[in-house]
């Protein structure tokens, strides 16, 4: 069940921050609630069965221990889980909710999160076809029940997505759930997904093809990057979009670096020293160097990685590129001084002193480097930045 505590979270979080406000209305949907149970009642089905709290620990742990639902009873739940959607509709943002109605909410979520497969696409179907609710909540139950199938078991989502009459018009995003959908299949799977995408191209949002392109690449990426080069070039991608992709490699640092051969074999399907193919480089070895996220590179693990990568002299260099990408953008402030040390023995003096001046000049840095000037030892490495940023006086 991965990404489920994601979605718990974000979930409570757009929730359990509000309170009722309107106290009329909440009675009507309660009565309205009734009724359908009353309605579910008299067809044999028992929307009692499906209301239980689950057994908990003291700890909270989320130990799920829901009986296996009937179809009957999922489809009861899904009942239930359209009066609370509603239900969360009439909440005042502004105000906390009571303890009880907070437990109701985590309650409500973890029965739909403990669902099967079978049951999810069960729930799918009752939402879809239920004619008293509003297209918003509709739209909203039917994104997230997708999206959790599409996390689980894609194939399924993508069948839903494409086959179910009239999904795309009840489901806002439907382009992202594909989208997200394919991903995750290709990641798993990228042979199956790969032979899935061609067979079904045609039946996909003509208006996202691109995007769908893209979000192949980028789930292959992340379990075979050699093959999602080979499919960069079979759709034609720009050049530009290859670092994107490299964001969804394994970010471990034998991963990054198992993807340099791959990456240096595909830059030379690119027109030989064009801006193009040295832009294009210089963002996939920093994207490399900086690993998952890409926001900051710390300095431990970030020249620790460059030191056993062993960067050719250009790839290297990139690092001191900034008119192709800037790494030191995404230095730390507080590790500056480090950096500037360390890029002094790395690069000739006429290399290094254009990063190390403009450490020493950017508002971000300036400051630190001048701790680190005060504090740092006397030595070769203080003597380089020294040197550099005496440089740049006139």
């Amino acid at each position: 069940m991965k990404r489920i505590t994601n979605i718990t979270a974000a979930l409570l979080i757009a929730t359990t921050g509000f309170a009722w406000f309107n106290h009329h209305q909440i009675t009507v949907l309660e009565a309205k609630q009734e009724a359908l149970n009353e309605q579910a009642r008299s067809r044999g089905i028992h929307p009692e069965a499906t209301t239980g709290t689950p057994f908990r620990n003291h700890r909270g742990n989320r130990a799920r221990h829901f009986p296996t639902l009937t179809h009957s009873e999922t489809v009861s739940l899904g009942h239930a889980f359209i009066a609370y959607a509603e239900e969360m509709e009439l909440l005042d943002r502004n105000t906390p909710v009571d303890q009880a109605t907070r437990q109701r909410m985590i309650d409500q979520m973890d029965q739909i999160l403990a669902l099967n497969k079978k049951q999810i696409l069960t729930l799918i179907q009752e939402i879809q076809a239920a004619d008293y609710t509003t297209p918003i909540i509709r739209d909203r139950l039917l994104s997230f029940l997708i999206r959790q199938l599409g996390n689980n078991h894609p194939p399924d989502a993508l069948k839903v997505l494409t086959e179910s009459p009239g999904i795309l018009e009840q489901v806002k995003r439907h382009n992202s759930l594909i989208g997200g959908s394919i991903r995750a299949w290709a990641s798993e799977n990228p042979g199956q997904a790969l032979a899935w995408f061609d067979q079904h191209i045609q039946a996909l949002p003509a208006n996202a093809a691109d995007q769908f392109e893209y979000d192949l690449i980028c789930g292959t990426a992340s379990s075979d990057i050699k093959q999602a080069f080979s499919l960069f070039n079979r759709f034609g991608k720009s050049p530009d979009r290859a670092a994107g992709m490299l964001r969804y490699i394994d970010p471990s640092k034998e991963s990054r670096i198992a993807a340099l051969a791959p990456l240096r074999e595909w830059i030379k399907t690119l027109p030989a020293n064009s801006k193009i193919s040295d832009r294009c480089y210089s963002k996939c070895i920093i994207t490399l160097t900086l690993g998952q996220g890409g926001k900051s590179a710390p300095f431990d693990s970030t020249t620790q990685w460059i030191n056993q990568a062993h960067l050719t002299l250009e790839e290297s260099r990139f690092l001191t590129r900034r008119d192709l990408l800037d790494i030191t953008y995404y230095i730390r402030p507080n590790e500056a001084g480090q950096w500037a040390e360390w890029f002094g023995a790395q690069f000739p003096a006429e290399i290094a002193q254009r990063t190390i001046q403009h450490l020493a000049s950017n508002r971000r840095t300036a400051e630190h480097i001048k701790d680190w000037l005060e504090s740092a030892p006397n030595g070769p490495g203080k003597s380089m930045v020294l040197d550099s940023i005496e440089s740049t006086k006139p």
